[in-house]
């Protein structure tokens, strides 16, 4: 059985244009694929010209059918041939966020039957599972009392001015922009997973995950693109693997008034993605899912100051325990 997913988690703000990708896990003898898919129209708009067929499609016939008004997008692509296999993006949908929309969580829903409109692969001889996405409309603005980011205590080393806090959001990151000087930190890594992998922590410059001009979620930026400016911001010093069934602590300085987000390796590490060699570069998972090439969440918030990642594709088992580092201040 096929799994069709939507991504889950998907931050943006008022105004912004963002891309929501449609996956599935195994694309074998599809000839054709209809899917029908709602939405809130108060938060989010889109056209038919927003929608697009994604690289596993790409010499497919492709009939979308957006109404905006109801908040419904009927998806349909055939083929005179059927895939032989594959796993990766169906569809490509550009929504925008109206300027003056609320705050607040949505849910993409993905139907099995809507009137007389069926999400269905080859006409239903082939099953599938159907996944639903989020996303959440944020304002931008800091505001105390998020327990949804890691942030440093007040000590006399590294003193806070008296707002502590940081805007709340999905994704997770360290934030230190309150921070002068060094922050002492002891990261500790345990790792469950066969993969041998590896955890770094970039500089954003923003709480959406910009990098300069570079934004995970324009639809205009490519993975590699983003994996670029990440890899020109990758914080020194923080190297992060360990043996399986195993536990490690490594201690770290970092700079105060730096945002800093994760990324993990699967099954690879830093130098194979910094040798100029593209043929031995291992994948690479960020907190913005907008920039994953499979299109799902890797990392998550597990409890309190811990990072939990998930290393295989398209989800894996979704159990977020692969690799997981608690944050601990000093």
């Amino acid at each position: 059985m096929a799994t069709i997913t939507l991504p889950n988690q998907l931050t943006v703000l008022p105004g912004e244009t963002f891309t929501v990708p449609i996956t599935i896990d195994d694309a074998t003898d599809i000839e054709a694929i209809d899917l029908v898919l709602t939405y809130d129209t108060d938060l989010l708009d889109i056209t038919n010209e927003d929608v697009q067929l994604g690289d596993l499609l790409d010499n497919f016939t492709f009939v979308p059918n957006v109404d905006d008004s109801s908040g419904q997008i009927i998806l349909s692509a055939f083929n005179v041939s059927s895939l032989t296999s594959g796993a990766g993006e169906l569809f490509k949908l550009n929504f925008q966020v109206p300027d003056d929309a609320a705050t607040g969580s949505t849910t993409l829903d993905l139907v099995e039957e809507l009137d007389t409109q069926q999400s269905r692969i080859n006409e239903g001889v082939i099953p599938a599972t159907l996944v639903d996405g989020s996303v959440t409309i944020d304002s931008g603005e800091i505001s105390p009392g998020n327990d949804d980011s890691v942030t440093s205590p007040d000590t006399e080393e590294t003193p806070l001015t008296e707002t502590t806090e940081v805007a709340k959001i999905e994704q997770e990151f360290i934030d230190l922009r309150d921070i002068t000087g060094l922050q002492s930190v002891d990261f500790v890594v345990n790792r469950e997973a066969a993969f041998d992998n590896f955890v770094g922590f970039y500089r954003i410059d923003s709480l959406e995950g910009n990098i300069g001009e570079i934004n995970p979620n324009d639809a205009n930026i490519t993975p590699e693109a983003y994996l670029a400016a990440a890899l020109d911001n990758v914080v020194a010093g923080v190297d992060l693997s360990v043996g399986n069934q195993q536990t490690t602590t490594v201690e770290a300085e970092l700079e105060g008034g730096d945002l800093l987000a994760p990324f993990i390796i699967a099954n690879g590490r830093l130098d194979e993605l910094l040798d100029n060699d593209a043929s031995n570069d291992p994948q690479v998972y960020f907190p913005f899912v907008g920039v994953n090439q499979d299109g799902f969440d890797h990392i998550r918030l597990e409890g309190e100051n811990t990072f939990g990642f998930e290393d295989l594709p398209n989800g894996g088992d979704r159990d977020y325990n692969d690799l997981a580092i608690q944050v601990n201040f000093t």
